[in-house]
């Protein structure tokens, strides 16, 4: 079966057209691109194509994040709870783990959204906050996922408290979803600390109680 997908993407890289799509009539935002780097982490060693993020225009929140390595390979998606200090440059613990983690699983690059945008590296202060979801994050939810091929959800128990495990069902209602572990309550873990080798299981929605 012919990808369409990954031929468009091949045909985008070749004349330099950025990796992510934006429509013309897309919500006001900041687009940022950072360099080409080499990306070392533990025993692997590899290209970083394009990394880019997109921020509301006062740059309170960042609603998507993506870096990759590989044009012609499928793009993995995870769904996390919110931002924390990684940008289109630099990035943090759980984004540097997760492009290791889809690098050693064969994608060809990372893509990350929230349940709620908000910049903030205080997990509680996050969800206090008077909006932590974000005025325009279910458009590049939605926007994201039609742009990779694997859907990853991550975004934890806390996303309930502030209607962000609603936003991501809405989101990804229509695409198969994955997880790298489950809560006891049916929220899917966060991947910081699961192992490299642990497998990819279905996720559904419905076991959240």
């Amino acid at each position: 079966m012919v990808d369409f997908d990954l031929i468009s993407r091949q045909m985008d890289a070749e004349r330099g057209t950025p990796f992510f799509h934006i429509p013309a009539d897309a919500p006001e935002h900041v687009l940022r691109f950072g360099p080409k780097i080499i990306v070392e982490s533990d025993d692997d060693r590899f290209t970083l194509q394009e990394g880019g993020a997109i921020f509301s225009p006062c740059e309170k929140y960042r609603y998507v994040l993506w870096r990759i390595w590989d044009f012609l390979e499928p793009v993995w998606l995870y769904g996390m709870l919110n931002p924390s200090r990684a940008t289109h440059e630099d990035g943090d613990n759980t984004v540097d783990r997760q492009v290791t983690r889809a690098w050693r699983n064969k994608a060809g690059g990372m893509i990350v959204v929230n349940s709620g945008a908000i910049r903030e590296t205080d997990r509680l202060k996050a969800i206090r906050d008077t909006d932590p979801i974000g005025p325009d994050n279910l458009y590049w939810i939605k926007l994201a996922a039609r742009q990779a091929q694997e859907h990853i959800m991550a975004f934890g128990p806390d996303a309930a408290k502030f209607g962000g495990d609603k936003l991501m069902r809405r989101a990804f209602a229509q695409y198969p979803t994955m997880a790298l572990s489950q809560t006891k309550d049916g929220f899917p873990g966060h991947p910081l600390y699961i192992g490299y080798d642990a497998p990819l299981r279905p996720y559904s929605f419905d076991s959240i109680l």
